[in-house]
Formats: structure tokens, sequence, C-alpha cells
């Protein structure tokens, strides 16, 4: 019954909050539209007193009367019977007028405006224009009262607390009358579950009906078939969380084995300047590559934690950035990365995006011979946007290539250990196109090189 009394509160409010925003909004479109129709209505009265203002300068103007500012004052005093009527100055200064001018009305524009103001003495709507008269330039401000909209508005919502208080109750009692036949299914499997749990493995709990509850009655009795395919699954995983650990623990017992084996004969022996400072070389090298690891290592979980930030990402502009950040590397191994990227708008995290460009184009590098090119082309066919990084280097067996995404993988390990390679870059690539929706595909031939090709979806 408890679970009833949930379904009870969580559809009264579902109600309550539907019958509140629905109210709200029909009145508010309601005095929207009434307040359109009255600003409408301001401005047509607006125009007819310019209208009036010019009329009146043309008739003075062939009776050879001066259009004075005693004649406009006059003018302004006749259109202004009835009317909450202000001629302005174009510095903004009053010259005709019976109420006080708001603030935000200064010196003269070349455009109306429009602005409803409320305040202590009644709610206004105001319109304000330009007026010509000969060389003299003035402003027309006009007044309306729109109290009565906001007393109007005040009135429905009033009226429709009343209308609110009623719904509400006759809705609880109708749903928890419904809740309580909803429920009972509900209780039936979970007097099912509990047998199952006591051992009763082989007992399936009845399917009525073709609605959502006897759906979730089936998926109830999959979920029970499946149990044993899930256990498996976690063995699996158990294995490769081992078969991770074994294979992080040999990456790290052969440089750390020359460290301390270099290490050794350093402290313990005389040797030459030469030999020394091949021992340190040695040393140096391996420290690079246990830092390399390290870093890809935290990298690669990190990645599988973080939330993604996504932001809509120019892929051709992310390119210039990466071509920036790689020209110091390539120089130094004397390669040339030639980037043709087209625009378009992903939706990415422009850190990660970069991340795995980078990783891609750096393993271009290392299977690559000085004085070679690496290509990194990026262009949207079918509502996809494909980047590809291709290199002319050693290439990948056919064999090996739907394991190099894997981690600690290396196809030649001992050139990829002379490189500080860690065999982590591939699967972090793998991991950040997953985050993204997206998936990598690999094409190598021996002698030859390789394309990567990152497939992600164009942002809409």
């Amino acid at each position: 019954m408890r679970f009833a009394l949930k379904i009870v509160c969580v559809s009264i409010m579902a109600v309550a909050l539907a019958l509140s925003l629905g109210a709200a909004m029909l009145v508010q479109l309601s005095f929207e539209q009434s307040l359109r129709r009255e600003t409408q209505r301001a401005l047509d009265e607006q125009s007819l007193i310019k209208m009036g203002f010019e009329t009146a300068a043309v008739t003075y103007a062939i009776q050879d009367i001066d259009l004075d500012l005693n004649t406009v004052l006059s003018i302004a005093e006749q259109l202004g019977q009835g009317r909450a009527l202000a001629l302005l100055d174009e510095q903004g200064q009053m010259l005709y007028g019976h109420f006080q001018i708001p603030s935000l009305f200064g010196a003269a524009s070349s455009n109306r405006n429009l602005a409803v103001l409320r305040g202590s003495t009644g709610d206004y709507l105001y319109v304000c224009g330009p007026l010509v008269l000969g060389d003299e330039r003035y402003q027309i401000l006009c007044r309306t009262d729109i109290r009565d909209l906001y007393s109007q508005r005040d009135s429905l919502l009033a009226n429709f607390l009343g209308i609110y208080a009623a719904v509400l109750g006759l809705s609880s009692l109708l749903v928890f009358g419904l809740s309580v036949l909803l429920t009972r299914p509900l209780s039936r499997l979970a007097r099912t579950s509990r047998q199952i749990t006591g051992g009763q493995y082989e007992l399936r709990a009845a399917q009525r009906g073709s609605d959502e509850v006897a759906q979730f009655t089936a998926d109830f009795n999959r979920m029970t078939d499946a149990l044993v395919d899930k256990l498996d699954e976690l063995a699996q995983a158990v294995e490769q969380r081992e078969t991770f650990v074994a294979n992080f623990a040999h990456e790290l017992k052969t440089p750390l084995t020359s460290i301390i084996g270099y290490a050794d004969v350093l402290r313990s022996q005389e040797l030459s300047k030469e030999r020394i400072f091949r021992c340190s070389n040695t040393i140096f090298n391996e420290g690079r590559r246990l830092e390399a690891l390290s870093i890809k290592l935290l990298e690669l979980m990190v990645v599988g934690k973080q939330e993604l930030q996504r932001k809509r990402v120019n892929p051709r502009l992310l390119a210039q950035d990466l071509e920036l950040s790689l020209a110091p590397l390539l120089q130094t191994s004397h390669m040339a990365l030639r980037v043709r990227v087209q625009d378009g708008v992903l939706l990415a995290d422009p850190d990660l995006l970069k991340t795995l460009l980078y990783n891609l184009i750096d393993n271009a590098r290392k299977a690559s011979e000085p004085g070679s090119e690496i290509l990194l082309h990026g262009a949207i066919r079918d509502n996809r946007y494909i980047f590809s990084v291709a290199d002319r280097g050693r290439g990948i067996p056919k064999v090996e290539i739907h394991k190099i995404t894997q981690a600690f993988y290396m196809v030649d390990k001992s050139r990829a250990r002379a490189q500080n390679g860690a065999g982590l870059g591939l699967a972090l690539c793998e991991k950040i196109a997953q985050l993204h929706g997206g998936r990598l595909s690999i094409q190598s031939e021996l002698g030859k090189g390789t394309v990567v090709r990152l497939v992600m979806e164009v942002a809409p």
C-alpha cells in the first residue's frame, strides 16, 4: 500500500504542477494578447496625434502663420484634450503635459520608443516618437493607463485558485482508487521474487495481459534467466582485470630491472666516462618510458570516469591548434604534417578530442621514418564527420589489427619501448571515441602504411 500512496502523491503533484503551469501560461498568454492590443492602440493613437500636428502645421503654413513655440503649444493643447499627452523638446525637456516624464525618455531619437512602467501611482504604457515641424524637432509622449489589464489578470488568477482546489480534491480520490488496483500485480511479483531469493530458482512470475506491468513481469523473468550469463561476464571481467594487472606488472618489470641493474653498476664499479654515459642514458630512457606509461595509464583511468563537457567544436580550428602543438615534436623527428580539415560543427569535449587526434598522429610518427609525411584529413560524409590520420610507415599485420586497441598491446615491442611507447595510446583513443558515440576503424598494409579513421555524428 505504501507504493500506492507514493503513486497518489506523485500523481497529485503532477496534476497540481500541470494545472499550475497550464493556468499560469493561459492567464499570461491572455494578458500578453491584451497588452499587445493596448500597445497597438497606443501606437496608432500616437501616429494620429503626430498626423494632427503635421496637418495643423501645413494649415498654418498655407495661412502664412508663423509656427513658433506658442503656436506649437496651442496645437498640443487642442490635441491633448482627453488624452495623456506630453510634448518634449529635442533635449527631452517638457514643453507641454500634465504628468511626470519617466527618466528613460531623454534626447530625441529617430525611432519610436515603447515602455511599460509599474509603480505606486499606477501602471502605464508610454509611447514616445519624433516630431519635426519646420526646422524644429520635438518628441511626442503618450501615456495609456493599463491598470485594468493587471486587475483583470489578478482576478483570473483568483478564480483559478478555487477551481484548482476542487479539481485536486477529486483527483486525489480517483488516483487513490486506481493506484490500489494497479499495484496488485506488483505485489504478486514481489512475492515471487522473495521465493526465488529463497532458492526456488526454477520459479517464474505469472504474466497476465500485455500492459506495462506484464512487460515488466516478462523482463523480470528474462532477468532471472540471464543471471548465469551475467555471472560468466563478471568472471570474464575479473579475468580481463587480472590480465591487465599482469600486463602492467610486466611492462613495469623490464624498465625497472634495467634501471636497478645499471644503477647498481654505477654505484658499485668505477667506470669510464663512456660507460657511465651509456648506463645513465639507459636509466634516463627507461625512466622516460615509465613516465609515459604512468601518464597514459592515468589518462585512460580519468577518461573512463570523467563527465564529457560537450561544446560546439569546429574541427578545422581544432586541427589548426593541434598542428601548432605538434610542430616541435614533428620537427624533431624531421617529419611533416599535412592538414586538410573542412569546417563543420561537432558536439565534443575539445580537450579529449584533441588528445585522441594527438595520439593517432603520434602513433603515425612512431611508425614512420624521418622525412615522411603524415596526413590529417577531415570531411563531412552522409551527415557524419570523418577524421583520418594516414602515414606511409611500416604498417600493421592484418591478424593484429583487431588487437592494437587493447591496453599494453604493441606490434613491435622493442621499437615501441625505444620510443618510450606505453601501449596505451590506441586504448585511450578507443575509449574517447566511445564516450563521444563515435568509432575507430583501422586499415593497414605492411610496408605501405596505415589509415586510422574516426567517425562522429555532425551536430544539428
